[in-house]
Parts: structure tokens; sequence; C-alpha cells
């Protein structure tokens, strides 16, 4: 587990994988984790989250690029 962890966040600039997974909660009868926690780590996070997916893209584009 500690090497996916080490590769998840080499590739994506993180080892957490905390994602928002519905719009809208209400419609599903989903209690596998906390609606309440699922957001508040989004509302903490996210403009890291943000630039690590903006760092994530350049990363592949560059390898893109300079494989042609």
């Amino acid at each position: 587990m500690q090497l996916l962890n080490s590769h998840k966040k080499k590739i994506y600039g993180t080892e957490k994988d905390n994602t928002y997974q519905f719009n809208d909660y209400s419609r599903y009868d989903f209690n596998l984790f906390s609606e309440e926690e699922k957001r508040k780590y989004r509302d903490e996070h996210y403009e890291t989250d943000l630039r690590n997916a903006y760092e994530l893209g350049k990363r592949l584009v560059g390898k893109c690029t300079s494989a042609t």
C-alpha cells in the first residue's frame, strides 16, 4: 500500500483520493461515508487539488509533446 501511495503522490501530487462522489447526495441512499466530511474535505482542499490537477496536466502535455 505504501508503494501505491508513493506512486499516487508522484503522479497526482497527493496520496489522498477523498473525492466528492455525487452532486446531490439527497438523491442516493449511500451511507459508506459522510457527505459532511466529504464536503468539508473538498472545501478545505479545493484550491490545492485544483493546482495539483493543473500541474499534472502540464506534465502530461509536456510528456506527450516531447515524445513526438
